[in-house]
């Protein structure tokens, strides 16, 4: 078993493993980037994979431990589990918020947008991970936008005026707008939170 922390400081992940008393291996990710690339968007999450590197389940979430067994055990189909509409609805309010925020990013201190791009990157990966499957490819396509966005204000180290010299940018926003858009009517129809870009 293997732990991943992403997100937090150094400090604060050290703090986590100190105290839950945790007894396995566990790796720390400043850039978000492997939880990223690995579909997690929520903590807990659990990831199981079989000793030939296929993925044998994956929840978002408490881990089900008798489920886990029972793939383990070859009595359980293995799977993700699905999405859930009102846990979907809930992150796309979240999302909505923090794009609310993201509209205004340049007035905030340099040191608090990073708050902001990570808020608005976990509600975007967090809705991809929870969409019903007819949603599915579109809303994982915004949650690609919203990342690629974050990733062109992380590598000027939140400065988006340096970021937009580069024309990157504003690019990957109006990437981000026209894939909000592509999703708009089919969330609002389903969780009314006044999605647009």
């Amino acid at each position: 078993m293997v732990g991943l922390g992403a997100q937090d400081t150094l400090e604060e992940a050290e703090e986590f493993v100190a105290t839950y008393s945790t007894t396995f291996t566990m790796l720390w990710d400043a850039s978000f980037e492997s939880w990223a690339n690995l579909g997690v968007s929520l903590q807990p999450s659990s990831i199981l994979i079989g000793a030939d590197g296929t993925l044998l389940g994956k929840w978002l979430g408490p881990i089900p431990e008798d489920n886990v067994l029972e793939i383990v055990g070859g009595a359980a189909p293995v799977g993700e589990v699905a999405g859930n509409s009102s846990r979907f609805c809930g992150y796309a309010s979240r999302y909505v918020t923090a794009q609310r925020v993201l509209d205004g990013v340049d007035d905030i201190a340099l040191g608090e947008r990073a708050i902001v791009f990570d808020d608005i990157r976990f509600a975007a990966n967090a809705m991809a991970q929870t969409s019903s499957d007819a949603l599915a490819p579109s809303v994982r396509a915004f949650s690609d936008s919203v990342r690629e966005l974050a990733a062109a204000a992380i590598d000027h180290d939140f400065d988006l005026a340096a970021a937009r010299t580069s024309g990157r940018y504003d690019e990957l926003d109006v990437a981000r707008k026209a894939a909000v858009d592509e999703i708009s009517d089919d969330v609002n129809d389903e969780c009314d939170v006044g999605l647009a870009s």
